[in-house]
């Protein structure tokens, strides 16, 4: 059986979009993924997960999954044509277990509404949401990752099978481009996400539906060719409120 070795470091979402095409790489051979995170891939069954930097020495294929090459397109699209496979369904993969089901029952209401506010990027924060919140008094409120909404109850940062679950006990996930929505995504619900400096088609798989509200002129900038500095402030927070 052929050896593979898969290199992404990250980021959490930019993995866990990688893991239908790990998934049809399992059916070439043994795969080992080299990434620097690795809670993007608790639970996925029959490969091996090591250190990003890892050694090349003893395997017949390494794989790099570098998006960045071309920014303009689908990442999961990029993935899969760099690795040689097809992927017939392009939503991430999220493995979960009995007994995550069983405590998110536990700690969460069914039918609230999961928020994830925060971001490692500083341009993909959005200032509004305890202003969102605000107008949705009477809903169960949940939230998950940095505290953001006083009024909600946290969760923190939890492992992916438990986060799988609460999810799919909400009634709907708000939050930014990241990990959660993509996980959101691979559980089949509902999610509503504020898009700044990426474009959703571009990072988003699945059946997604796309609002835009603003008429920036750079939304989307982190697909340009550099793209602007992370620490920046996006221009989304500088608007009127709605």
């Amino acid at each position: 059986m052929e050896k593979i070795l898969v290199r992404r470091a990250g980021a959490q979402g930019d993995v866990l979009i990688a893991t239908p095409v790990i998934a049809a790489l399992q059916k070439q051979g043994q795969v080992t993924v080299a990434t620097s995170c690795p809670e993007a891939l608790e639970g996925f069954p029959g490969i091996s997960v090591v250190k990003y930097g890892h050694p090349t020495a003893g395997f017949d294929r390494v794989i790099d999954l570098i998006y960045e090459l071309e920014p303009k397109r689908p990442r999961v699209e990029v993935y899969a044509e760099q690795a040689g496979v097809k992927v017939a369904d392009p939503r991430p993969i999220v493995y979960s277990t009995e007994s995550a089901a069983q405590l998110a029952k536990k700690l969460a209401p069914e039918g609230a509404l999961l928020f994830h506010c925060d971001a490692g990027w500083p341009c993909r924060k959005w200032k509004r949401f305890p202003q969102l919140v605000e107008r949705l008094k009477g809903y169960p409120i949940i939230e998950v990752g940095s505290a953001e909404l006083p009024n909600a109850k946290q969760f923190g940062r939890i492992p992916l099978a438990l986060l799988a679950e609460l999810v799919k006990r909400s009634r709907l996930v708000v939050g930014l481009d990241s990990f959660v929505a993509h996980v959101a995504t691979a559980v089949g619900k509902p999610v509503v996400v504020v898009f700044g400096c990426t474009k959703p088609e571009l990072v988003m798989n699945g059946d997604v539906e796309v609002v835009t509200r603003s008429e920036l002129e750079c939304l989307g900038c982190h697909h340009e060719q550099p793209p602007p500095a992370y620490n920046c402030e996006c221009k989304l927070n500088k608007e009127a409120p709605p």
